[in-house]
């Protein structure tokens, strides 16, 4: 698929005219991602200006901290990255080129700049399986102070997709979505002509795991409002403030060396082979006890862990918080033509 962006300079100049003419400073783009281009040629020039303009964009999920805190400060509030899955391997059926830890830093640095996300989950890909997603069944409530998904859905088929348009990816069976049976009183052959959305037998993640799955997302967003996990510098090491509800309310300091080392390290993704080295190095101990810090860390939620790599959980302050959260939502989502399915 091609990808058209239009210069950064003209993009300003039409930004600047239309925020001039209309006078609204709430500014919601269209496009379907963010031109790589405008994190060097137009959100710098955005963070010199004095302008009072709240913007709202679709980006990748594999933004640095660095690229996140440029966001907020160019005046970008909300984004929504193509966050639709936190199994890597199920991320790798979607095409989507990100391990789920990216994911999961991208949610973290957000807190932590003010920006609110929007995302998804999807599920029911051709080829996932059950052990895809045991791994994030156990540590759904070690999430809960993060920015839980809108909804977590069953994909649905797009016309143009590569899911609809090469029945051999899984779908050789496909019929219009039920919604078009209530608007269109047309024979089935029409109705299939003019349907955008189309539903195809079920694939991937049913039964137990398909409920436990569903039922950890709607924990996270009802325990999400009362949550937070930070952690602070303090002279002998990170005193972690761990108010995430379904957890016991806890205070206390990280002082180990090679447990500080791992959480430091950890900030960005790092392959589980190479923190154990850390911590080994950091501890002077052998593989097997490092193996133990890591998992007190991972036991006490202080980092993810999925796909052989990891993540530090851990926030820097508490994030400002809506007084009221959505509801999350139970309807099914398309799969787009990027083959994961943006909603």
């Amino acid at each position: 698929m091609a990808f058209r962006a239009k210069p950064a300079a003209e993009f300003f100049d039409d930004l600047r005219d239309m925020v001039a003419r209309h006078r609204i400073l709430d500014v919601v783009m269209v496009d379907n991602i963010m031109s790589r281009d405008y994190f060097t040629e137009l959100l710098p020039r955005l963070r010199t200006l004095d302008w009072d303009v709240t913007i709202r964009y679709e980006v990748k999920a594999n933004l640095r901290t660095d690229q996140l805190a440029l966001l907020s400060d160019a005046g970008v509030r909300h984004i929504q990255p193509g966050i639709e899955s936190l199994s890597s391997r199920v991320l790798q059926l979607m095409e989507k080129g990100v391990h789920a830890t990216q994911n999961i830093q991208v949610l973290r640095d957000a807190d932590d700049h003010g920006l609110t996300v929007d995302w998804n989950i999807l599920y029911g890909f051709p080829g996932e399986t059950e052990e895809d997603y045991a791994e994030i069944i156990a540590q759904l409530g070690a999430l809960v102070h993060l920015q839980p998904p809108a909804g977590i859905t069953r994909i649905l088929l797009e016309r143009f997709s590569p899911y609809f348009e090469r029945p051999e990816l899984g779908f050789s069976w496909r019929r219009p979505a039920e919604q078009y049976d209530h608007v269109y009183d047309l024979p089935r052959d029409e109705l299939h002509d003019l349907a955008y959305q189309f539903e195809g037998t079920p694939k991937g993640l049913r039964g137990e795991p398909e409920r436990m799955l569903c039922e950890g997302v709607h924990a996270w967003h009802d325990r999400h409002a009362g949550s937070s996990l930070v952690a602070t510098p303090v002279p002998a090491g990170l005193l972690v403030r761990d108010r995430r509800q379904g957890w016991p309310e806890r205070e206390y300091v990280v002082e180990a060396p090679g447990a500080l080392a791992a959480l430091t390290a950890t900030r960005s993704p790092r392959s589980t082979t190479a923190v154990l080295d850390l911590i080994a190095a950091a501890d002077g101990t052998d593989q097997a006890a490092a193996r133990a810090v890591l998992d007190r860390l991972r036991v006490d939620g202080l980092v993810f862990e999925e796909g052989g790599r990891l993540v530090a959980l851990v926030t820097g302050s508490v994030p400002l918080r809506p007084e009221v959260t959505a509801a999350v939502s139970a309807e099914p989502v398309a799969a787009g033509a990027d083959a994961g399915g943006a909603p």
